[in-house]
């Protein structure tokens, strides 16, 4: 995959593994992306060290790997020969890319990690990164699980959110074409699109029933820091409580909150509300950053854990902002915080700087690496290691369980933010408990 080189922040240097990409649960791709996407966007991540290969990889036998005397997986070459000069039905013989495909997605699938994929040759040249947060698509973002393309968020004010798109739809069709099979890069070649054009998804809702869903693509322009005026649930404005939501953790998301919490500094706040509900996560120098500016020097943000065991911590250094250390914090999580989301919450919750309150998130923690495969031409996605919060909790498949959990009222909308999680939060400030 194609990816431009980040500066990293002054006098902080940033490790190997970290300069894989923090692939987020449902992050976005300007021309095409693979595995977790915004339809229609781009992708977000920290600087992705291309420099490995795997002729080089660990532990690799020369020659490649063998079983019963058969080297590497030659035996996959010959009985797709047979079955083309002998298989009774050729016409099911599917064609060699879909059979190869198959075959991969088989070998990663029996690892059981959902976070690595392949790319193939055809797509790694198209694939080109962007986090400006500036595209043409849907508003939407979307994973693979359990072999199936997956509704992940949906940005507010944008055509997905305004259509009868929900979060948790399994995508069937693009225009009447199956995704079955697709990989998540050939999905969204499909649903991306130039503004004012339309793309019909079918797709399966939660309640078992179908829909063909046809949608505007338009323009679209990421706000990813929001400080909206919150209402408590009488719904009185609540002017003694800073707030601020962030969507995503792209480009400048880290400007953006330095810029709003040097603006409540010396205010009479009596505490700070962040949001990251719905945050599918983003890129490691943003979160970096926003660490920076929320925690004390020297304190640990998060920690790699490599397949050794190995354990390298990552420390906050001087932020570009600061705040009253004093200052209460309530971090709000959903179901649907993953990834960068999480890093942050469990470095604030373990350094003791924030409650956390909501439901228990998404659970993506592993670092990814994009490794090129020589004789192939793609490469592949792997996970190289995992993510610990400060105090050592595996984030991957566990995710963050939060002080305090509460759970929707009825019939609340878990794309809406003015719900009872919010308002717990706000409780919480004003009374300390």
């Amino acid at each position: 995959m194609a990816v431009y080189p980040e500066q990293t922040p002054q006098s902080k240097q940033v490790t190997p593994a970290q300069k894989g990409i923090l692939w987020s649960m449902g992050v976005l791709a300007v021309v095409a992306l693979c595995a977790v996407t915004f339809l229609g966007g781009y992708v977000t991540r920290m600087e992705t060290n291309k420099s490995a290969s795997i002729g080089a990889a660990p532990g690799a036998a020369q020659g490649g790997a063998t079983s019963g005397g058969t080297q590497s997986f030659e035996a996959l070459d010959e009985i797709y020969q047979v079955l083309k000069d002998y298989y009774v039905n050729p016409s099911q013989i599917p064609d060699f890319d879909v059979a190869k495909q198959d075959s991969i997605d088989g070998l990663l699938n029996a690892i059981g990690d959902p976070n690595q994929v392949y790319i193939p040759p055809s797509d790694v040249a198209n694939v080109q990164i962007d986090e400006s947060g500036q595209y043409e698509g849907i508003g939407a973002t979307m994973t693979q699980k359990n072999g199936q393309v997956v509704i992940e968020s949906l940005i507010p004010d944008y055509p997905a959110s305004k259509s009868d798109l929900k979060v948790g739809d399994i995508l069937l069709t693009v225009d009447g074409q199956s995704v079955s099979g697709k990989t998540t890069d050939q999905v969204v070649q499909l649903v991306r699109g130039k503004a004012g054009t339309q793309v019909t998804l079918g797709v399966k809702h939660q309640d078992g029933s179908t829909e063909n869903i046809t949608i505007t693509r338009s323009a679209i322009i990421e706000q990813t820091v929001h400080t909206d005026q919150i209402t408590d649930a009488q719904g009185n404005p609540v002017t003694d409580i800073a707030y601020m939501r962030i969507s995503q953790f792209q480009d400048n998301t880290d400007k953006d909150v330095a810029n709003f919490l040097n603006s409540i500094k010396g205010k009479p706040y009596k505490g700070l509300i962040i949001d990251l509900r719905n945050n599918p996560g983003g890129s490691l120098q943003a979160t970096v950053n926003i660490l920076n500016d929320l925690l004390q020097p020297g304190q640990t943000e998060f920690i790699e854990q490599d397949r050794n065991g190995h354990k390298q911590p990552t420390q906050a250094q001087r932020g570009a902002a600061s705040i009253d250390p004093n200052l209460p914090i309530v971090v709000l999580v959903n179901g649907n915080s993953a990834s960068a989301s999480e890093l942050t919450s469990g470095a604030l919750h373990d350094n003791g700087r924030a409650k956390i309150i909501g439901q228990k998130t998404y659970g993506k923690g592993t670092v990814n690496q994009f490794i090129p495969l020589p004789k192939d031409g793609g490469e592949l996605y792997v996970s190289i290691a995992d993510w610990l919060t400060p105090n050592g909790n595996l984030i991957e498949g566990t995710g963050i369980t939060p002080d305090i959990v509460v759970p929707l009222g009825q019939n609340q909308d878990v794309n809406s933010y003015e719900n009872d999680q919010l308002y717990r939060a706000i409780d919480y400030i004003h009374n300390g408990q």
